[in-house]
């Protein structure tokens, strides 16, 4: 299991969902995982196929009459893969039993194929 399968899939144990990154030429440029909270949050990791992550919460808010209105992250934070991520862990999902194999792992090869 490669460092980005091992990461998304502690995410996907954590309940994130997994949207492709396109870019041109039918290829991927990575993977943007996402999870809604109870509290009104969502979580967000974005994780490049060249290793670099970036994650953040924010509140879940949305406005129809200005739906790209910028808003604060509450927390983010951005570098390598196993840093971002695990910090991003640590902070807000510490208390959760740590699941590190997931059905999904199979299917996470996608970064490896670009």
């Amino acid at each position: 299991m490669t460092l980005a399968t091992h990461q998304i899939a502690r995410l996907r144990a954590h309940g994130f969902r997994i949207l492709p990154m396109p870019r041109p030429l039918r290829r991927i440029s990575g993977i943007y995982l996402y999870r809604f909270t109870p509290d009104d949050h969502v979580d967000t990791v974005v994780i490049r196929a060249d290793g670099f992550a970036v994650a953040a919460r924010m509140v879940n808010k949305f406005d129809p009459a200005e739906p790209l209105a910028e808003t604060r992250a509450v927390w983010s934070q951005h570098g390598a893969l196993l840093e971002v991520v695990d910090e991003f862990l640590d902070r807000y999902y510490a208390a959760d039993a740590e699941l590190t194999q997931s059905r999904f792992v199979d299917n996470l090869d996608v970064l490896q194929r670009t």
